[in-house]
Protein backbone atom coordinates (compact mmCIF):
# COMPACT_ATOMS: atom_id res chain seq x y z
CA UNK A 1 0.00 0.00 0.00
CA UNK A 2 1.54 3.43 -1.17
CA UNK A 3 -0.65 5.90 -0.16
CA UNK A 4 -1.22 6.38 3.98
CA UNK A 5 -4.10 8.31 5.02
CA UNK A 6 -4.37 9.73 8.30
CA UNK A 7 -7.78 11.42 9.46
CA UNK A 8 -7.36 14.40 11.86
CA UNK A 9 -10.58 15.40 13.82
CA UNK A 10 -11.07 17.79 16.01
CA UNK A 11 -12.67 21.30 16.57
CA UNK A 12 -10.93 23.21 14.97
CA UNK A 13 -12.11 25.55 12.18
CA UNK A 14 -9.54 25.61 8.67
CA UNK A 15 -7.81 27.40 7.33
CA UNK A 16 -7.26 29.83 10.41
CA UNK A 17 -10.60 30.84 12.36
CA UNK A 18 -8.93 29.55 15.59
CA UNK A 19 -5.57 28.51 17.20
CA UNK A 20 -6.50 25.05 16.69
CA UNK A 21 -6.47 25.45 13.17
CA UNK A 22 -3.00 26.48 12.61
CA UNK A 23 -1.85 23.83 15.30
CA UNK A 24 -3.46 20.91 12.99
CA UNK A 25 -2.33 22.16 9.87
CA UNK A 26 1.62 22.88 11.07
CA UNK A 27 1.27 19.40 12.29
CA UNK A 28 -0.39 18.22 9.22
CA UNK A 29 2.64 19.71 7.24
CA UNK A 30 5.30 17.01 9.01
CA UNK A 31 3.24 14.05 8.56
CA UNK A 32 3.09 14.91 4.84
CA UNK A 33 6.75 15.39 4.66
CA UNK A 34 6.91 12.03 5.85
CA UNK A 35 4.58 10.55 3.30
CA UNK A 36 0.93 10.63 5.17
CA UNK A 37 -1.74 12.17 3.29
CA UNK A 38 -3.85 13.70 6.19
CA UNK A 39 -7.27 14.63 6.08
CA UNK A 40 -9.04 16.85 8.32
CA UNK A 41 -12.62 16.65 9.83
CA UNK A 42 -13.04 19.59 11.32
CA UNK A 43 -15.97 22.55 12.31
CA UNK A 44 -17.67 25.21 10.53
CA UNK A 45 -19.98 28.27 12.25
CA UNK A 46 -20.51 29.36 8.35
CA UNK A 47 -21.98 26.38 6.88
CA UNK A 48 -25.27 24.73 7.19
CA UNK A 49 -24.58 21.35 5.93
CA UNK A 50 -21.26 19.19 5.41
CA UNK A 51 -18.74 21.22 3.58
CA UNK A 52 -15.54 19.81 1.86
CA UNK A 53 -12.71 21.89 1.17
CA UNK A 54 -9.24 21.82 0.40
CA UNK A 55 -6.52 24.05 2.19
CA UNK A 56 -2.91 24.05 1.69
CA UNK A 57 -3.27 20.98 -0.17
CA UNK A 58 -5.48 18.94 2.08
CA UNK A 59 -8.18 17.17 2.10
CA UNK A 60 -10.55 19.14 4.20
CA UNK A 61 -14.63 18.11 5.48
CA UNK A 62 -16.34 20.33 7.90
CA UNK A 63 -19.40 20.12 9.93
CA UNK A 64 -21.61 22.32 10.92
CA UNK A 65 -21.08 23.50 14.60
CA UNK A 66 -23.71 22.87 16.64
CA UNK A 67 -25.54 26.05 17.74
CA UNK A 68 -28.50 24.34 19.78
CA UNK A 69 -28.53 21.79 22.88
CA UNK A 70 -29.70 19.31 21.07
CA UNK A 71 -26.86 19.72 18.52
CA UNK A 72 -24.78 19.63 20.61
CA UNK A 73 -25.60 16.71 22.33
CA UNK A 74 -25.52 15.10 19.04
CA UNK A 75 -22.09 16.59 18.39
CA UNK A 76 -20.81 14.74 21.58
CA UNK A 77 -21.65 11.10 20.70
CA UNK A 78 -22.14 11.08 17.23
CA UNK A 79 -19.30 9.86 14.63
CA UNK A 80 -21.19 9.34 11.60
CA UNK A 81 -19.26 11.96 9.65
CA UNK A 82 -16.04 10.11 10.81
CA UNK A 83 -17.28 6.79 9.55
CA UNK A 84 -18.17 8.34 6.50
CA UNK A 85 -14.34 9.37 5.57
CA UNK A 86 -12.95 6.50 7.06
CA UNK A 87 -15.28 4.37 4.44
CA UNK A 88 -13.82 6.62 1.92
CA UNK A 89 -10.07 5.93 2.60
CA UNK A 90 -10.63 2.45 3.76
CA UNK A 91 -7.91 0.99 2.31
CA UNK A 92 -5.55 3.61 2.10
CA UNK A 93 -6.34 4.25 6.48
CA UNK A 94 -3.49 3.95 9.01
CA UNK A 95 -4.66 5.60 12.16
CA UNK A 96 -6.64 8.59 13.09
CA UNK A 97 -5.48 11.89 15.37
CA UNK A 98 -7.80 13.27 18.38
CA UNK A 99 -7.52 16.85 18.44
CA UNK A 100 -8.79 17.46 21.97
CA UNK A 101 -11.93 15.60 21.04
CA UNK A 102 -14.86 14.85 23.15
CA UNK A 103 -15.00 11.65 25.61
CA UNK A 104 -18.03 9.32 24.09
CA UNK A 105 -17.38 10.15 20.67
CA UNK A 106 -13.46 9.52 20.98
CA UNK A 107 -14.29 6.09 22.77
CA UNK A 108 -16.31 5.20 19.94
CA UNK A 109 -13.95 6.38 17.24
CA UNK A 110 -11.00 4.48 19.49
CA UNK A 111 -13.41 1.03 19.33
CA UNK A 112 -14.01 1.51 15.26
CA UNK A 113 -10.27 1.68 15.20
CA UNK A 114 -9.14 -1.66 17.15
CA UNK A 115 -11.30 -3.56 15.10
CA UNK A 116 -9.53 -2.31 12.16
CA UNK A 117 -6.44 -2.56 13.29
CA UNK A 118 -5.95 1.29 13.24
CA UNK A 119 -3.33 3.20 15.39
CA UNK A 120 -4.88 6.55 17.77
CA UNK A 121 -3.22 9.38 18.93
CA UNK A 122 -4.46 12.12 20.98
CA UNK A 123 -3.21 15.96 19.90
CA UNK A 124 -3.71 17.70 23.55
CA UNK A 125 -3.45 20.95 24.14
CA UNK A 126 -5.39 22.22 26.74
CA UNK A 127 -6.58 20.75 30.11
CA UNK A 128 -9.93 22.69 30.18
CA UNK A 129 -11.56 23.55 33.18
CA UNK A 130 -14.99 24.63 32.78
CA UNK A 131 -17.03 28.02 33.50
CA UNK A 132 -18.95 27.56 36.62
CA UNK A 133 -21.63 30.36 35.57
CA UNK A 134 -23.94 27.20 33.74
CA UNK A 135 -24.05 24.27 36.14
CA UNK A 136 -25.37 21.78 33.41
CA UNK A 137 -22.89 22.81 31.43
CA UNK A 138 -19.93 22.59 34.18
CA UNK A 139 -21.02 19.14 35.21
CA UNK A 140 -20.98 17.75 31.92
CA UNK A 141 -17.69 19.66 30.64
CA UNK A 142 -15.64 18.74 33.40
CA UNK A 143 -17.10 14.93 33.46
CA UNK A 144 -15.91 14.43 29.76
CA UNK A 145 -12.97 16.91 30.70
CA UNK A 146 -11.70 14.43 33.36
CA UNK A 147 -12.54 11.30 31.91
CA UNK A 148 -10.07 11.99 28.13
CA UNK A 149 -7.38 13.44 30.53
CA UNK A 150 -7.51 10.91 33.20
CA UNK A 151 -8.18 7.60 31.71
CA UNK A 152 -9.03 7.54 28.04
CA UNK A 153 -6.07 9.26 26.34
CA UNK A 154 -3.66 6.52 28.22
CA UNK A 155 -5.17 4.19 26.17
CA UNK A 156 -4.33 5.61 23.23
CA UNK A 157 -1.69 4.47 21.04
CA UNK A 158 0.53 7.74 21.52
CA UNK A 159 0.38 11.50 22.34
CA UNK A 160 1.13 14.50 21.03
CA UNK A 161 1.47 16.80 23.89
CA UNK A 162 1.57 21.07 23.54
CA UNK A 163 3.23 21.24 27.06
CA UNK A 164 6.33 19.97 28.99
CA UNK A 165 3.31 19.38 32.02
CA UNK A 166 1.38 17.43 29.36
CA UNK A 167 4.27 15.51 28.30
CA UNK A 168 5.27 14.67 31.32
CA UNK A 169 1.88 13.75 32.23
CA UNK A 170 1.43 10.88 29.54
CA UNK A 171 4.80 10.00 28.90
CA UNK A 172 4.61 7.50 31.61
CA UNK A 173 1.77 5.69 29.98
CA UNK A 174 2.15 5.86 25.94
CA UNK A 175 4.76 6.98 23.58
CA UNK A 176 4.57 10.84 23.74
CA UNK A 177 6.39 13.47 21.72
CA UNK A 178 6.12 17.37 22.76
CA UNK A 179 5.28 19.72 19.80
CA UNK A 180 4.93 23.17 20.64
CA UNK A 181 2.62 25.63 18.61
CA UNK A 182 4.41 25.98 14.88
CA UNK A 183 4.89 28.22 11.93
CA UNK A 184 5.53 27.56 8.66
CA UNK A 185 8.04 30.38 7.58
CA UNK A 186 7.46 29.72 3.70
CA UNK A 187 3.56 31.09 4.03
CA UNK A 188 3.16 34.49 2.46
CA UNK A 189 1.69 35.43 5.89
CA UNK A 190 5.20 35.76 7.25
CA UNK A 191 6.63 37.94 4.39
CA UNK A 192 6.06 41.14 6.92
CA UNK A 193 6.82 44.51 7.05
CA UNK A 194 9.84 45.27 9.48
CA UNK A 195 9.79 47.58 12.39
CA UNK A 196 10.19 51.93 11.66
CA UNK A 197 11.63 54.07 13.96
CA UNK A 198 9.49 55.79 16.29
CA UNK A 199 9.94 58.33 19.58
CA UNK A 200 7.29 55.72 21.01
CA UNK A 201 7.67 52.14 22.35
CA UNK A 202 4.86 50.37 21.01
CA UNK A 203 3.44 47.37 22.57
CA UNK A 204 0.48 45.17 20.97
CA UNK A 205 -1.69 42.30 23.26
CA UNK A 206 -3.86 40.31 21.19
CA UNK A 207 -6.22 37.92 22.78
CA UNK A 208 -9.11 37.95 25.08
CA UNK A 209 -9.66 38.63 28.59
CA UNK A 210 -11.86 36.84 31.12
CA UNK A 211 -12.15 33.31 32.90
CA UNK A 212 -8.55 31.41 32.17
CA UNK A 213 -7.85 34.45 29.71
CA UNK A 214 -5.05 37.42 30.00
CA UNK A 215 -4.70 39.66 32.60
CA UNK A 216 -5.25 43.00 30.19
CA UNK A 217 -6.35 44.85 33.18
CA UNK A 218 -3.19 44.44 35.10
CA UNK A 219 -1.02 45.50 31.85
CA UNK A 220 -2.92 48.97 31.13
CA UNK A 221 -2.85 49.59 34.96
CA UNK A 222 0.62 49.64 35.01
CA UNK A 223 1.17 51.52 31.82
CA UNK A 224 -0.35 54.81 33.79
CA UNK A 225 3.07 55.71 34.37
CA UNK A 226 4.33 55.30 31.00
CA UNK A 227 2.03 57.43 28.99
CA UNK A 228 4.69 59.65 27.41
CA UNK A 229 7.02 56.59 26.23
CA UNK A 230 4.71 53.71 25.33
CA UNK A 231 1.88 53.08 23.42
CA UNK A 232 -0.39 49.92 23.40
CA UNK A 233 -2.55 48.27 20.74
CA UNK A 234 -5.28 46.36 21.56
CA UNK A 235 -6.54 43.32 18.89
CA UNK A 236 -9.46 41.16 19.43
CA UNK A 237 -11.26 43.38 22.11
CA UNK A 238 -13.46 46.28 21.72
CA UNK A 239 -12.98 49.15 24.16
CA UNK A 240 -16.84 49.14 25.55
CA UNK A 241 -15.93 45.13 26.15
CA UNK A 242 -12.36 46.33 28.61
CA UNK A 243 -14.56 48.92 30.20
CA UNK A 244 -16.33 46.14 32.16
CA UNK A 245 -13.21 45.04 33.80
CA UNK A 246 -12.25 48.23 35.15
CA UNK A 247 -13.45 50.31 38.11
CA UNK A 248 -15.61 53.05 36.94
CA UNK A 249 -13.29 55.81 38.79
CA UNK A 250 -10.19 54.42 36.83
CA UNK A 251 -11.98 54.01 33.42
CA UNK A 252 -10.97 58.10 32.72
CA UNK A 253 -6.88 57.46 34.40
CA UNK A 254 -6.14 54.04 32.46
CA UNK A 255 -7.51 54.36 28.87
CA UNK A 256 -6.21 57.14 27.55
CA UNK A 257 -4.63 58.41 24.12
CA UNK A 258 -1.47 55.92 24.42
CA UNK A 259 -3.87 52.84 24.09
CA UNK A 260 -5.72 51.99 20.67
CA UNK A 261 -8.21 49.61 20.82
CA UNK A 262 -8.47 47.66 17.14
CA UNK A 263 -11.37 45.06 17.83
CA UNK A 264 -10.93 41.77 15.97
CA UNK A 265 -8.72 41.19 12.98
CA UNK A 266 -7.93 38.78 9.93
CA UNK A 267 -5.15 36.78 11.03
CA UNK A 268 -2.96 38.25 8.56
CA UNK A 269 -3.69 41.89 9.21
CA UNK A 270 -2.88 40.79 13.57
CA UNK A 271 0.26 39.76 12.59
CA UNK A 272 1.51 42.74 10.80
CA UNK A 273 0.50 44.65 13.87
CA UNK A 274 2.32 42.27 15.51
CA UNK A 275 5.87 42.66 13.14
CA UNK A 276 5.56 46.43 13.33
CA UNK A 277 5.11 46.60 16.83
CA UNK A 278 8.73 46.56 19.56
CA UNK A 279 6.95 43.92 22.55
CA UNK A 280 4.17 41.68 22.21
CA UNK A 281 2.59 41.36 25.74
CA UNK A 282 0.31 39.07 28.07
CA UNK A 283 -0.11 38.31 31.48
CA UNK A 284 -1.72 34.92 33.00
CA UNK A 285 -2.40 33.24 35.76
CA UNK A 286 -0.49 30.09 36.75
CA UNK A 287 -3.21 27.59 37.15
CA UNK A 288 -3.61 24.37 35.95
CA UNK A 289 -5.38 25.66 32.30
CA UNK A 290 -2.05 27.62 31.74
CA UNK A 291 0.25 24.74 33.06
CA UNK A 292 -0.99 22.55 30.21
CA UNK A 293 -1.62 24.87 27.85
CA UNK A 294 0.90 26.80 25.62
CA UNK A 295 0.85 30.19 24.34
CA UNK A 296 0.29 30.04 20.24
CA UNK A 297 1.37 33.66 19.93
CA UNK A 298 4.81 33.50 21.93
CA UNK A 299 5.84 31.34 18.48
CA UNK A 300 4.28 33.34 15.97
CA UNK A 301 5.57 36.54 18.26
CA UNK A 302 9.21 35.30 17.22
CA UNK A 303 8.35 34.35 13.47
CA UNK A 304 7.28 38.29 13.58
CA UNK A 305 10.31 39.19 14.44
CA UNK A 306 8.99 40.54 17.77
CA UNK A 307 9.90 40.05 21.46
CA UNK A 308 7.45 39.02 24.35
CA UNK A 309 6.81 40.28 27.51
CA UNK A 310 5.16 37.65 29.53
CA UNK A 311 4.98 35.78 33.25
CA UNK A 312 6.41 32.42 33.50
CA UNK A 313 3.38 29.70 32.60
CA UNK A 314 3.65 26.21 31.01
CA UNK A 315 7.05 25.73 29.86
CA UNK A 316 7.49 28.96 28.57
CA UNK A 317 11.13 29.56 30.05
CA UNK A 318 12.46 27.00 27.74
CA UNK A 319 12.29 29.43 24.80
CA UNK A 320 12.19 32.86 26.37
CA UNK A 321 15.55 34.02 27.67
CA UNK A 322 15.34 37.28 29.54
CA UNK A 323 16.65 40.46 27.72
CA UNK A 324 17.59 38.15 24.27
CA UNK A 325 14.29 37.82 22.73
CA UNK A 326 11.70 39.25 25.70
CA UNK A 327 11.47 40.44 29.01
CA UNK A 328 9.96 37.89 31.83
CA UNK A 329 7.12 39.54 34.34
CA UNK A 330 8.69 37.71 37.37
CA UNK A 331 5.38 38.35 39.71
CA UNK A 332 1.71 38.70 38.49
CA UNK A 333 1.41 41.77 40.20
CA UNK A 334 1.65 45.91 38.82
CA UNK A 335 5.44 46.40 40.49
CA UNK A 336 6.83 43.32 38.38
CA UNK A 337 5.10 45.10 35.12
CA UNK A 338 6.49 48.51 35.57
CA UNK A 339 10.17 47.22 36.37
CA UNK A 340 10.17 45.52 33.29
CA UNK A 341 8.40 48.97 31.45
CA UNK A 342 11.07 50.96 32.69
CA UNK A 343 13.44 48.54 31.20
CA UNK A 344 12.35 48.78 27.73
CA UNK A 345 11.59 52.73 28.14
CA UNK A 346 15.19 52.93 28.21
CA UNK A 347 15.80 50.54 25.44
CA UNK A 348 17.24 52.44 22.01
CA UNK A 349 16.49 51.74 18.54
CA UNK A 350 19.79 49.43 18.24
CA UNK A 351 18.89 47.10 20.78
CA UNK A 352 15.23 46.43 20.11
CA UNK A 353 16.71 45.38 16.92
CA UNK A 354 19.26 43.15 17.96
CA UNK A 355 16.39 41.35 20.38
CA UNK A 356 13.95 41.25 17.13
CA UNK A 357 16.58 39.87 15.01
CA UNK A 358 17.42 36.91 17.92
CA UNK A 359 13.31 36.42 17.57
CA UNK A 360 14.03 36.13 13.38
CA UNK A 361 16.58 33.26 14.08
CA UNK A 362 14.63 31.20 16.62
CA UNK A 363 14.11 27.50 14.76
CA UNK A 364 11.72 25.71 17.79
CA UNK A 365 8.63 26.87 16.34
CA UNK A 366 9.33 25.88 12.84
CA UNK A 367 7.61 23.16 11.77
CA UNK A 368 10.57 21.39 9.77
CA UNK A 369 12.94 21.72 12.97
CA UNK A 370 10.12 18.34 14.30
CA UNK A 371 10.22 16.25 11.03
CA UNK A 372 12.53 13.86 12.71
CA UNK A 373 11.11 13.61 15.92
CA UNK A 374 7.71 12.82 14.22
CA UNK A 375 9.03 10.29 12.53
CA UNK A 376 10.70 8.43 15.87
CA UNK A 377 7.26 9.07 17.60
CA UNK A 378 5.40 7.11 14.03
CA UNK A 379 7.38 4.27 14.32
CA UNK A 380 6.96 3.93 18.09
CA UNK A 381 3.44 3.79 17.37
CA UNK A 382 3.01 1.09 14.45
Amino acid sequence: MSEKVVIYIGGFELPDKNAAAHRVLNNAKILRELGYKVVFIGVSKTCKNVQQDNFFGFDSISVPYPESTKKWLKHLCDINEFKNVAEQYKEALVGVIFYNYQTVAMSRIMKYCKKRNLWTVADVTEWYLADKKNPIHYIIKQADTSIRMRYLQKKVSGVIAISRYLYDYYTKYVPTILLPPLVDKQEDKWKLKDRTADSHIRLVFAGTVGAFKDNLELVLKALMDFKDSIEISIIGIEKDDMLKYLPADEQKDILGEHIHFLGRLPHTECLQIISESDFQIFLREDNLVTKAGFPTKLGESFACGTPVITNLTSNIGDYLVDGENGYIVKELNADSVRSVFVKISAADSQMIEKMKKHCKEIELFNYKYYIEDMKNFMETIK
